[in-house]
Parts: structure tokens; C-alpha cells; sequence
């Protein structure tokens, strides 16, 4: 299995710098399990492996975007309270992956895959 690096990672998000290399690792490791060589690999590529990679990366920018939304919430919770007005909390309506960018662009990824059979997403 192409477990992308956090350098790589970095490369192709600059936007996400800010987060230590160890979490953005962390989450590629983890979520590498989620795009499966059975799955996500087939021999019509023009190179192995890319499809895969390109899958676990767009699942780390969902989660790290989606910590990042909640970091901005949270702290637009506490300015409302400070001002005496009850904090919202808005709540994700359908599919989660549809919150981001990045998970419109891995659920459009996994639904062009060859075959969608014994994956998670």
C-alpha cells in the first residue's frame, strides 16, 4: 500500500502547513485503511498506486478541514456567549463528506472506481 508522507501531503495542500507533521502522518496511516489495495489499485492506471493515494489524501484534508471548521465554531460559540447570546449549534444535515471540498472530491474519486464492492468510505 502508497501511504503518502506529510511532506507530500504538505506539497499538494499548503494550506494545511500548519498542522505538525506527526498528526497529518497520524491521520494518513489511519486513513490508509479506508482505501483498501483491493479496491483502490486496478491495472487500468497509468501509474499503480495514484488513485489510492489520491484517496487517502483527500480523506485527511476532509478530517483536518472539518477540525478546523469545528476550531472556528467553537470559538464563534464562546464570542456569542461572551456577549450574552445563546450559542448556535448547527448540526451536519445528510452526508458528512459533503461539508468540504475535499469530501465532495473523494466521494466523486470513490464513485468512479471500477468496482465500489467491499470498501468503507
Amino acid at each position: 500500500m502508497a501511504v503518502p508522507t506529510a511532506k507530500q501531503f504538505k506539497q499538494l495542500h499548503p494550506d494545511f502547513g500548519g498542522f505538525d507533521d506527526e498528526v497529518i502522518q497520524t491521520h494518513l496511516n489511519e486513513q490508509a485503511n479506508y482505501c483498501p489495495d483491493r479496491t483502490w489499485t486496478w491495472s487500468g492506471e497509468a501509474v499503480p498506486g495514484t488513485t489510492q493515494v489520491r484517496g487517502i489524501r483527500l480523506r485527511v484534508a476532509h478530517i483536518l478541514e472539518m477540525q478546523r471548521q469545528q476550531q472556528a465554531q467553537a470559538a464563534g460559540a464562546a464570542a456569542a456567549a461572551a456577549k450574552g447570546k445563546p450559542p448556535s449549534n448547527p448540526s451536519a444535515k445528510g452526508d458528512d463528506w459533503d461539508l468540504t471540498t475535499y469530501g465532495r472530491q473523494y466521494k466523486q474519486l470513490r464513485r468512479s472506481l471500477p468496482t465500489s464492492s467491499g470498501f468503507a468510505l
